[in-house]
C-alpha cells in the first residue's frame, strides 16, 4: 500500500479532507514584485509569502516606489558593505538551524569589520532568542537603529519587533520570502541562497569561508555564477564576498 503525504490537511468528525488555503499562482519575480507594493504585502499571510517559491535574483528594497528591485550582486554587496563601515553596531539574527553560522559569522565580522557584533537566536520566526554580544564591554550609550546592520539568516522574526530596529539596514539571505522581508522601514536588501547552500559545518564554514574570500577577488570566478544565468549563490560565497567589500570599504577610510 503506498502512503500519500498531504500538507495542511484536516480530518472532521464527518471524515472530510479539508485543505488549507488555495493562493494565486504567482512567482517571486521580476514581475510579481513591480505589480506589488510592500504595504500591500504586509497582510499576506507567510505560507502565501513562502507559497510564492525560490527567490531568484538579489533585491533592493526602493523607499521611492515602496517596491523590492533586481539588483547586481555588487551593488547589494557593496551598499551594505558602506553600512558595516558607518555602522556602530552589526547584529546576526537566525534561528537554531544556522547556529553553527551564526557563531563562525560573528567571530569574522567582529575581526574583519572591527566592530561590535550580536548574535540573535531564536526558536520560530515569532519568538526572538537572546542577544549576545561579541565582546565584554558594553555601551556608554544605547545604538541608535540607524547605526545598526542587521544580517539575518533563513526565516526571522520581522526586525522591527526585535529592539531598536525599526531603521536600520538589514541583508536578508534566504531561499524564500518571507514575513520580515515586508515588515520593513530601513534599507534592506534580499540575497537569495542557492539550493544546498545553507549546510555546512562550524569548521568547514571557516575553511570555506577563508578560500572563497581569495577566490571571490577574481573577476573569473565571479564570471562562473554572473553568465550562466544562475543568480542564487551558496551562503559561504554570499559571505565571502561581503566581507571582501568590507575590507574595500575600511581600505578607503
Amino acid at each position: 500500500m503506498s502512503t500519500i503525504l498531504v500538507d495542511r490537511i484536516h480530518i472532521d468528525a464527518g471524515c472530510e479532507l479539508t485543505t488549507g488555503p488555495s493562493y494565486p499562482s504567482e512567482h517571486a519575480g521580476p514581475v510579481f514584485f513591480a505589480a506589488n507594493a510592500v504595504k500591500s504585502l504586509q497582510s499576506w499571510p507567510s505560507d502565501r509569502l513562502r507559497s510564492l517559491g525560490s527567490l531568484p535574483y538579489p533585491m533592493g528594497y526602493n523607499h521611492h516606489n515602496d517596491r523590492y528591485e533586481i539588483k547586481l550582486w555588487s551593488e547589494i554587496l557593496k551598499s551594505v558593505a558602506q553600512a558595516v563601515t558607518r555602522c556602530k553596531v552589526i547584529t546576526l539574527v537566525g534561528g537554531g538551524a544556522v547556529s553553527a553560522e551564526l557563531d563562525s559569522l560573528e567571530t569574522l565580522f567582529h575581526h574583519i569589520a572591527g566592530k561590535m557584533v550580536e548574535s540573535m537566536q531564536f526558536s520560530s520566526e515569532a519568538v526572538p532568542g537572546t542577544v549576545w554580544p561579541s565582546t565584554n564591554a558594553y555601551q556608554a550609550e544605547p545604538v541608535s537603529d540607524e547605526e545598526r546592520v542587521v544580517i539575518a539568516l533563513g526565516p526571522v522574526p520581522p526586525i522591527c519587533r526585535l529592539g531598536n530596529f525599526h531603521r536600520c539596514t538589514t541583508l536578508f539571505i534566504d531561499d524564500h520570502f518571507t514575513e520580515a522581508m515586508v515588515d520593513i522601514s530601513g534599507s534592506a536588501f534580499v540575497a537569495p541562497v542557492s539550493a544546498g547552500g545553507w549546510k555546512l559545518s562550524h569548521i568547514a564554514f571557516r575553511r570555506l569561508l577563508d578560500i572563497e574570500t581569495e577566490m571571490a577577488a577574481g573577476e573569473n570566478y565571479r564570471r562562473l555564477y554572473d553568465e550562466v544565468g544562475c543568480f542564487r549563490r551558496p551562503l559561504c560565497y554570499i559571505m565571502a564576498d561581503l566581507l571582501r567589500k568590507i575590507r574595500e570599504e575600511r581600505s578607503r577610510t
